[in-house]
């Protein structure tokens, strides 16, 4: 919308800002429209409940479209910039209005709130007026080349302005997206290698257990040979015990007395 257009639109009426119940007839209501709906971006609050903090503040994103200018003699603002009184006037909290025409030392602006809550052109001196917005000089060429690209894109397909500020909006935020892939990148490199690191030990670790287990079995196995050897040789030494006590027994009975003693003598020693 043309500032012609939104002057044709609004004079005379009472309006509030996002909607007529809220703050209806103020200042930075009828501008903050005035932003909205001729420049295509929402309007942010002032961060001090004042039209001066428009100046102030200079609050985000108005640095996306308009660029301060402190007030001067020599200059003259341009048709559609946004003129901001200090604290001096409005109760402490400022005021500010549309630029339409003038000249160094006085000008018309359209106004709310200014000997009258209805919207109305308004003649002014410069007085009290610590500068104003301007729009950002041909911000077309200020574009990048994907800017300007995806705006061709976009207004060759009629986008609305929520597709428009989406699409500069991820563009804007490509570089961290980009950071964040390669971050994610690096970090899936480093767990690939520890994941490999870790399968390798595992088949180190089945490697080992299998030659432990082999060499365990290995081993039980001669332990219950030897054992089985240790049972043979006892079986073995009680079966000639008995039979050599048995055939001393028989001996025994057909010796004489001394013989007798003689043979026990023996038997004592070779224990």
């Amino acid at each position: 919308m043309t500032l012609q257009s939104f002057i044709d639109k609004y004079t005379g009426q009472t309006k509030g800002y996002p909607t007529d119940k809220n703050y209806n007839g103020e200042c930075l209501s009828i501008v903050k429209l005035y932003i909205k709906e001729c420049f295509g971006i929402s309007p942010p609050p002032s961060g001090s409940n004042s039209a001066y903090g428009y100046w102030s503040n200079f609050p985000s994103p108005l640095d996306t479209v308009f660029e301060k200018v402190a007030n001067d003699p020599k200059l003259v603002p341009l048709a559609g910039d946004i003129i901001i009184w200090n604290t001096k006037v409005g109760n402490g909290y400022g005021h500010i209005a549309i630029f339409v025409s003038g000249s160094v030392s006085e000008f018309v602006s359209f106004d709310q709130n200014y000997y009258g809550r209805q919207a109305h052109l308004q003649k002014h001196g410069y007085n009290n007026v610590v500068g104003w917005l301007t729009p950002k000089k041909n911000m077309t060429n200020e574009l990048t080349d994907d800017q300007k690209r995806i705006l061709q894109f976009l207004t060759e397909n009629k986008a609305d302005e929520t597709k428009v500020r989406s699409a500069f909006g991820a563009l804007a935020d490509l570089p961290n997206v980009t950071k964040e892939l390669d971050d994610l990148k690096t970090s899936h490199i480093a767990l690939e290698a520890r994941v490999a690191e870790l399968e390798a030990n595992l088949v180190e670790s089945n490697t080992n257990a299998k030659s432990y287990q082999k060499e365990t079995t290995s081993a039980k196995n001669r332990v219950l040979k030897l054992q089985a050897d240790l049972d043979s040789c006892n079986e073995e030494k009680q079966t000639w015990k008995s039979r050599y006590e048995t055939k001393c027994k028989e001996t025994a009975d057909k010796l004489s007395l001394l013989e007798f003693i003689q043979l026990k003598i023996k038997q004592l020693w070779k224990k």
